[in-house]
Order: structure tokens, then sequence, then C-alpha cells
């Protein structure tokens, strides 16, 4: 019946078979949704928005549209995907294509050159292309999980690339596909397409939320649940939006299962282990990785080491692991065997808002991944409740109907409603003026192509602030041009995008910080460079310093500066308001002390210090894109690497005791010795003996004998340092 179906729209045995060979399947039966879209003549339609419930079949559908263009000679296909694991499946999946001469590739250059027909790729990889000139010509896009134009971190991209494909090159047809457009309508007019929706899900998936004691702590709750008549002991995801609560409870659950005798091994899990070990910088997050995996357990997020996120990925795929800690890095677009998603804790911190519930459309993401075919016949969802108004409040949440799809180009903002992302619009503009050379108004009119243009009302006022935006860009020097040396290129522009950079004047700051390091124009191996690299940054915190400013007690302040660095009270200005706020969080004191002793709320300070942490990364990243393999600006590159690293754990900047040994070492030597000794006063200790330093510095694994040499050679150095800091800033104990 299916395979005639087929046959009825135009689609030959041929490709017929390696639709099979695409679903691995030696018949083709096709499921309600599938049926309900051929049967209604979509497939007949060039432009169309597909958007059913995950695990319904969507991208068969996108199969069946192409195997129809085949038939009539049209076997060009661009199909964009959000990740590089989708990217991948997908490729390994098209190979089939190859028994009709059709090839696919992930190289723009061989598409281009008409070696291949099919190009597949990532919205972030298409982005570059556009931006260097190259035209996507195609008989046939697809753009894949459309709703990540929704998407915190990569929602502007998406829709950029999407927008420029649509202004710059012929689109004779397009699949836009998602399991998650809340408002079809919004996205139907911007890509002049129909919209064909559906509520199939195949499988028995049931959502539910589920109360548990309050001083129940949350590791045991996933065990619970994963040893439940319900899961039967099936693999489970549990979703956080905090990389530190995923891997520390992680951790805490395996700790858990090994003080209750552990988990027979499998020949998994052993292999996977020693492939953690052999591809991956052995870290103290990786060491928690190996104690976790052994038992059944693991976490999983963007940033982890590439290696042990494949091994995880394969572990997961092949059954062997129990239960996965994840952000929703594996939200999207994974197919592999989990019975139960569980989200203990559904909330998410907003730098607007503070901690906000996780919208409808979120959870609908992660839950999913669980129940599908043929991997899970059944599968559950959990939200974790641990008092009868937040289950209430949670049953109403996952009851509710999917939220409007909204660009990531505007933003909710408390008192203000929603307004222009000023920061990402920045982004945009300077890319656009990258792609050609056009006058402002040319520049503004570009934007018509985008999403958000269909949902700001006052187009005039909107044209205003683009060309505003425009002037501050070209008084700051972003948008001027050098064919031989550009300025502010599009790899340093993804990158802060990549950063999530939601202020302009940082987001300008940090650019211009970056190519002052570049260009020598601040001293990178003075040792004060850092101080001064964080008084230029808070300089331009004018958007959120207001959290903590208003909270300051001028006289405390003062008190505090003029007592620890001498400094004249007339001269204290919100640099060393904010660094003194920053230094006594550090020092160990606290946070419900620094309001009596500084004057200032402590709810501002880890927001602040998470702020600058992220920027310190940024401008390494900037930095080492631009030093050209500088070994100086490298070395300094891994310095402020550290400094987020140690700011993040609640130090501050000071804590870092020898900031002339990481210039000259590299980061993971020093991080090496501190986490030997622990405390700055420690090392302090052991350098003040030279033969005690001769010995034991040689002694630490990966340091070796020519390393240990130079440390002992700084000795003095060192110590006047240490000291210094010290003096400065008292004793920290490193975590």
């Amino acid at each position: 019946m299916s395979e005639k179906l087929l046959q009825e729209q135009g689609i030959k045995d041929t490709s017929v078979a390696i639709i099979k060979a695409l679903i691995g399947a030696n018949s083709l039966s096709l499921n309600p949704m599938q049926q309900e879209f051929l049967k209604n003549g979509f497939l007949e339609k060039d432009k169309v928005i597909v958007s059913a419930p995950t695990a319904s079949g969507k991208t068969l559908v996108a199969y069946f549209k192409y195997a129809r263009n085949v038939e009539s000679g049209k076997k060009r296909m661009v199909y964009l995907l959000p990740y590089l694991r989708m990217r991948r499946e997908l490729l390994e999946k098209l190979q089939a294509w190859r028994k009709l001469g059709i090839t696919s590739t992930d190289e723009f250059a061989t598409y281009e050159e008409g070696k291949a027909q099919i190009f597949v790729s990532t919205y972030s990889s298409v982005d570059f292309l556009l931006l260097q000139g190259k035209k996507l010509a195609s008989d046939f896009f697809v753009f894949d999980e459309v709703d990540m134009i929704a998407d915190d971190l990569q929602g502007t991209k998406t829709e950029a690339v999407i927008s420029r494909i649509l202004r710059e090159s012929e689109v004779p047809a397009l699949y836009a596909i998602s399991a998650t457009i809340g408002s079809p309508e919004i996205v139907e007019k911007w890509l002049n397409c129909l919209t064909f929706s559906s509520n199939f899900r195949p499988g028995d998936f049931q959502k539910a939320v589920k109360e548990f004691p309050s001083e129940k702590e949350q590791h045991e709750i996933i065990e619970e649940i994963f040893q439940s008549q319900m899961n039967e002991k099936k693999p489970m995801l549990v979703f956080y939006y905090n990389t530190d609560r995923c891997r520390k409870t992680a951790l805490k659950l395996a700790k858990l299962r090994e003080k209750a005798g552990g988990r027979t091994q499998s020949q998994d899990i052993a292999e996977g282990s020693k492939q953690i070990i052999s591809q991956c910088d052995i870290t103290g997050e990786i060491n928690d990785q190996l104690t976790c995996v052994k038992n059944g357990v693991a976490f999983y997020f963007a940033r982890l080491q590439p290696p042990c996120k494949e091994v995880i990925e394969t572990l997961l795929e092949r059954n062997a692991l129990d239960v996965v800690f994840t952000t929703p890095a594996l939200a999207r677009g994974i197919n592999m065997p989990v019975r139960t998603v569980v989200i203990p804790h559904p909330f998410k911190y907003s730098k607007t808002s503070g901690s906000v519930p996780i919208s409808r459309v979120e959870i609908e993401q992660m839950m999913g991944r669980a129940c599908r075919p043929p991997f899970q016949q059944k599968g559950f969802g959990i939200l974790v409740s641990t008092n009868p108004a937040r289950t209430t409040q949670l049953n109403e949440t996952i009851g509710a109907k999917l939220e409007p799809m909204s660009s990531k180009f505007l933003q909710t903002a408390p008192r203000k409603g929603r307004t222009l992302n000023r920061a990402m619009l920045a982004v945009e503009i300077i890319k656009e003026a990258r792609m050609r050379n056009h006058s402002e108004d040319d520049l503004t009119k570009m934007f018509d192509s985008y999403l958000f243009t269909q949902q700001v009302k006052d187009r005039e006022g909107l044209y205003r602030t683009l060309k505003a935006l425009m002037q501050l860009l070209m008084k700051s020097g972003l948008l001027e041009k050098n064919v031989d040396e550009e300025i502010v290129t599009p790899e340093l522009v993804d990158i802060v995008v990549d950063n999530g950079i939601d202020d302009l004047s940082r987001m300008l700051c940090v650019i211009n910080l970056s190519k002052s390091i570049v260009e020598n124009k601040l001293n990178i191996l003075s040792g004060q460079v850092l101080s001064v690299i964080l008084s230029e940054l808070c300089k331009n915190y004018s958007s959120y310093v207001g959290i903590v400013k208003d909270r300051y007690d001028d006289k405390k302040v003062q008190m505090y500066l003029t007592e620890k660095t001498k400094m004249q009270p007339e001269k204290i200005d919100n640099e060393q308001r904010l660094l003194a706020a920053i230094d006594l969080y550090g020092s160990g004191t606290p946070l419900e002390k620094i309001e009596q002793e500084f004057g200032l709320e402590p709810d501002g300070i880890p927001y602040t210090c998470q702020t600058v942490y992220q920027d310190l990364n940024l401008l390494a990243k900037l930095t080492r894109k631009q030093c050209m393999g500088d070994h100086d600006k490298v070395n300094f590159c891994n310095f402020l690497e550290m400094s987020a690293s140690s700011l993040k754990r609640g130090l501050p900047y000071q804590v870092l005791p020898f900031a002339e040994l990481i210039d000259r070492l590299g980061r993971k030597t020093a991080l090496k010795i501190l986490y030997r000794y622990g405390s700055a006063k420690e090392i302090l200790r052991v350098l003040s003996d030279e033969k005690r330093t001769e010995k034991e510095f040689r002694e630490i694994e990966g340091i070796g004998k020519i390393m240990g040499q130079r440390i002992i050679d700084e000795r003095k150095g060192l110590i006047v340092n240490l000291q210094t800091k010290i003096t400065l800033s008292g004793t920290y104990t490193f975590s």
C-alpha cells in the first residue's frame, strides 16, 4: 500500500528502493503523518513547512520530495542542519543514493564543481561561505530544525543564513522542517510557504509531573526513577541548563552506585574508558567522567573535549550507559535508545530576568529524545517537582500550547517589553557590510529579508535604529574595510556571536581590546596587564553594572579601598568599585557578609564574576584567532583562559600567583602546580626551600625536567610575585 502510494506520486521503484535503504528497512510502511502528507497533495507543492512532533518521520517526507525531483532530472539539493553530529549521521545515510550515481558531500568546493549533487552542511558553515561571497545554487533546499531561529545561542545565525539564501539565491523549492513551530503563520509569511501540520507521534509516550520530597537529593531521585518499574532500567537522559550541575549530579550518582557495590563493567565501557584516556587531556573534568562511566553514568555538554563527547555518544547508542546528564546540547536531532527523559530543574538563567521557567517548546524538544522507534516503543517525559504549587504550575505548562516562535534579534527586557537586540543587530550589520559595498540605505533595506522585520510594527523606526548602529560602528572603526587586512573578519564576528554577547558596548570593547593586544598596544608580558584589561572591561559594564551599582554604599566602598589599596577616596570610580567587589568575593568572604562589610548586596557579585569570566574567555578566543601563531600571544591567551577559569570558581585575578610563569610555561603546567599544592601560600612555602623546590617540582606528573628547571630558575621572582599577591588579596584555596 505504501509503495503504491509513492508510485502514484511519481516516484519510481528504483528511488523507493533507495528510500528503504535510507531508513534501513526491507519494506516501506508509511505512518499516518506521512500518508496524510501525500494524500493531501503536499508533494506537489514546492515550498512547504513540515510541522510534526519529534520521531514522526519528517525527514522521510523531504526524501520523498527529493526522489520525485530526481525523476525529473533535478538532482541538486542543499540540506542544512544545526549540528555537526547531525551532519555526520545524515551524510552516512545519503550514501544510499550512490546507486543512482548521486554523491553527497559536506565540502562546498566539491558541490560547486559539480562533483557532488547533494551538499549537507550546518547553518554556521554556510554562514561563513555566504560571507565569502559564495552562491548556493540548488533545485531544492531543506532547512532542518528551522525552529533554531528561537534558540538562545544559534537563533540569530540561523535566521541570518536563511535570510541571505532567500535574498541572494534562487530558491525554486524548499522544505522547512520542525517539531516545535508554535506559530507557523509567522514563518509561513516569511518563507512564502504553505504549512503541513500533524499531531501524530509513534510509540506510547507519556508526559507527567512527579512530586518528590524536598529533602531528597536530585541524584537519589534520578536513581529511583531509573530503577522504577516504569523505566525498567532502560537508558535515561537528564537535562539541566547548567554544565556544573550536570557534572556534579552525575558524579554524586556514580559515587552512590559505587558505594552500593558498583556496576559490572561491559566491554563497551572498558573500551570507551581507554579511548577517553588515550585521546583526551587528563583534567579534573575527565577524571570525573571516567569515575562516572565505570558506574554506567556520564555527563555531556558542548564544551566537553570532542573525543570524550564522541565516546559518550557511542556508548549511549550501544545501550552501554544507564543515565546521561546533559545540557540541551543533546536536545535535538539524535536517534538513541532512550526510554525516559527527566528534567529535574525546569528553570534556566536569564541575564535580564534571573531564574525563569523553561518554555513549553524547550520541554518538547528535550522530551522528544525519548520513545523513538525502532529503539524504544514506549517512553516517558518527567518533570520533577518538590512542592504542590510547583506541581500545579508544571502541569499547566506541559498541557499548554507551544509558544509563538520569535526572532532572537528581538528580546524581552524587564519594564521595557519587546526591544531590538542592538548587539546582535550590530553583528549582522558588520557581516552584511563585508559582503559588498553599499550605501546606508541599501544596507538598511537588506534587512527586509529577515524574519524580525516581519515582527516589528514600526518599520521606519527600525531603519532609524539600524542607521544609528551603523554610525556607531563606523566611529568604532568596525566597518572599515581593507582587502589585505580586514580590521574585523567574519570569523571574529562569529566568535562574538557564539559567546552570546548581548551588550553592544561590551562587544565593541572586547573586539577593540583584542585588536590592541594583537597590535602590541598592550605590553602582554607585563604583570599588570590583566588588571589593565579588567579595568577596560569594567568601563564598559554600563548595561549590567547598574544591577550592582545602585546597591553600593559609597562610604563603605571608599573605606575598604582606602585601607586595602591606599587609594584617595576622590579617585575611586566604578572600575575600582567593581574590582573591589570581585576581590572581596574571591578572598573567601561569605556572600552574606559582603553587604555588611562592603555595602553591596550579595547576588550581584557572582553575576559580575560570571560576566567577567565570559569576557576574558571571549578576549582569549579573539586574540588567539588574530595572533597568527605568535608564541608570546598564544601563551597570553592561555593565561587569559586560566584567569577566566579561576574567576568562575570565585577567585579574583590576583589569585593567579605567577602570571609570568604562565606566560613562559603555558596553562596546563601552571594548573598542575596549582592543583598539586592547593593554595598560593603553600606554593610560596615550597618555593622558599630551594632543595624542596628542586625535588618536588620535577616530580609533578606532566612537567618534566626542562620545565622543572625553568621553574627553579624563576624561583626568586616567583617568591616576590607570590608575596605581593598574598599581601594584596589574602590566602586562597584552589578547587
